[in-house]
């Protein structure tokens, strides 16, 4: 009797432990970091946003660019993103994050160092002012 409790004790285990990697964002949204505690999550081929989150793979970022994000740009100094609505591909929206915070990664330093949601004239207006050289580029 002994062996088979502990074959069901492994099975359950077994159970437990699969169903918690099936469940983990890890598994289920790609995140690429882009700097300062932000994080572009791509939960499908279409949805996508960028998060703020302490750390990778948390299931609790706050959304800072909301979905869809349809291109996107960053280096150390600027994130430029895309956004609109994914299934009349309109309604554009885009933004322009200050990603030097890298002293003060917090949510209230992101957010004040955020533009957005700008039109196409406003954006291209501020890209030129701060002498941002990136190129948003969509995705695959």
């Amino acid at each position: 009797m002994p062996k088979n409790k502990n074959v069901k004790s492994h099975i359950l285990l077994s159970i437990f432990s699969l169903s918690l990697f099936i469940t983990s964002c890890c598994f289920s949204t790609k995140e690429k970091y882009l700097g300062s505690n932000l994080y572009l999550s791509e939960y499908s081929n279409i949805e996508r946003s960028i998060l703020f989150q302490q750390k990778r793979c948390s299931n609790t970022g706050i959304e800072i660019v909301p979905m869809t994000v349809f291109a996107c740009a960053y280096n150390s100094d600027w994130i430029i993103a895309k956004s609109g609505n994914a299934r009349l591909k309109k309604d554009f929206q885009y933004w322009i994050i200050n990603n030097n915070n890298v002293n003060n990664p917090s949510l209230s330093n992101i957010k004040a160092n955020t533009l957005g949601p700008l039109d196409w004239e406003s954006f291209t207006k501020e890209i030129k002012e701060k002498k941002i050289n990136l190129t948003l580029e969509g995705f695959n």
